[in-house]
């Protein structure tokens, strides 16, 4: 029927399953999934007139996906109970989860993704963290959202903490508050806090994560104060902030103007594995369908986002020209 392209985050799935009770039960999801509109391609051969032959080297194998959800005390119920819903019901992958208090008896390397919602994890121990970040450089996928997203910044993924531990900043005696009316109280905080409110970003379309966008303009859900801080590689930053983020709601200046080109979504590799930080819960209450799968993508193709450190390069120092007599 002539010539045919697929998108980034196409999937190759081969007709050669040995097991005939699989091959039907695939078969049978592939007619679901073309009957709710999904496109699916039958193919004769795997050669291709232009680009990577389909099941090429290009092409990752994806592992199973054996997802372990971190809740308990400090953490957000509702939040996590949107995780849980997401991989039972929408996804037919339910989840275990175990609370903060029992983390230290969860044998880790039989999961594949550590899932941490909104919430305070403060309560892990050091020694947890560091059992967490060697579970990620071994090969973990740990996704984290809002506060949580906050906390993994501060994991250690170096062979020493001292390399972890940044230089004391000097401190610097603070000016008093300037006084306030005590009526305007209730306004200043308003000014502060995103009860919700709707902004715009702009995806990197060619990143793992967002695969399956047709767009790079993305609106997301804004509930929360958490900042992101930016990361040092330039390529992990799949999803930022517009320069003029309020789309419908009210955001205070100081934090609309701090959104601003702002990091929303950071996806870094650590040795073999990768921590995902989202700023915005992109499952909010279950309804809001734009962002889910930007989380959904982490679950599955965040094994395949590739190391991203360009090779140290300096430039040989050009010989100084010589005089002339």
């Amino acid at each position: 029927t002539g010539l045919q392209s697929f998108r980034p985050g196409a999937l190759v799935i081969q007709r050669g399953i040995p097991d005939e009770e699989k091959r039907d039960e695939i078969t049978a999801l592939l007619n679901e999934a073309a009957l709710n509109g999904l496109e699916i391609a039958s193919v004769e051969s795997t050669m291709t007139s232009a680009g990577p032959d389909l099941g090429s080297i290009n092409f990752v194998l994806l592992e199973p996906v054996k997802p372990l959800i971190l809740g308990g005390k400090g953490s957000s119920p509702y939040d996590v109970g949107e995780v849980r819903f997401l991989l039972d019901q929408r996804l037919g992958n339910p989840a275990p989860l175990t609370e903060m208090q029992h983390f230290g008896r969860v044998d880790l390397s039989r999961y594949t993704h550590l899932l941490l919602s909104d919430g305070d994890y403060g309560d892990l121990s050091p020694t947890e963290e560091k059992r967490i970040a060697r579970w990620v450089k071994d090969g973990g996928i740990l996704i984290t959202v809002g506060e949580s997203a906050n906390w993994a910044e501060d994991l250690c993924f170096e062979s020493s903490k001292n390399d972890c531990d940044e230089d004391e900043a000097e401190e610097t005696k603070e000016p008093p508050a300037a006084s306030r009316p005590y009526g305007d109280f209730d306004d200043d905080r308003a000014k502060q806090v995103i009860g919700g409110a709707i902004v715009s970003t702009l995806a990197d379309l060619s990143h793992p994560l967002v695969f399956g966008y047709q767009r790079a303009s993305l609106p997301l859900f804004r509930r929360g104060t958490a900042e992101l801080q930016p990361s040092d590689n330039a390529y992990s930053t799949p999803v930022r902030y517009a320069q003029d983020p309020l789309l419908a709601g009210f955001i205070g200046g100081e934090r609309l103007d701090a959104m601003r080109g702002a990091p929303a979504l950071i996806a870094e590799r650590q040795d073999d594995g990768m921590v995902v930080r989202f700023a915005n819960n992109p499952l909010f209450r279950g309804f809001w369908r734009g962002t889910e799968r930007l989380y959904i993508n982490a679950l599955y193709f965040g094994q395949v986002v590739k190391p991203t450190d360009l090779p140290e390069f300096e430039p040989v120092p050009k010989p100084e020209a010589p005089r002339h007599q």
